[in-house]
């Protein structure tokens, strides 16, 4: 029997700090799951980052306050982000 490691990834994570998605920073946390995952390990990744992928998607220039925008930009945002995390995860073959 397998174990399963779940991993969850904040938006403060994925962004570094800053407004838009580290790139480089995804792909290390994909890199590490990866490696989990050759070794046995049933990894689950549970990802924040809807909102800001959206944000970078549609070139909005500043975190909004209003909840209906946020909502557009989280759901605009949640296939871009599916969409890179799942080139990220093709280098290493995995499938997501």
């Amino acid at each position: 029997m397998s174990k399963t490691v779940v991993v969850k990834v904040g938006s403060s994570t994925l962004t570094d700090g800053t407004p838009h998605l580290s790139k480089p920073i995804m792909l290390e946390i994909v890199r590490q799951i990866a490696m989990l995952n050759r070794e046995g390990y049933q990894m689950l990744l549970v990802s924040s980052g809807a909102i800001a992928a959206g944000r970078d998607h549609l070139k909005h220039p500043r975190m909004p306050s209003s909840l209906p925008i946020k909502q557009m930009l989280s759901a605009v945002g949640q296939s871009q982000l599916m969409h890179l995390y799942s080139q990220m995860f093709e280098m290493y073959a995995v499938l997501v």
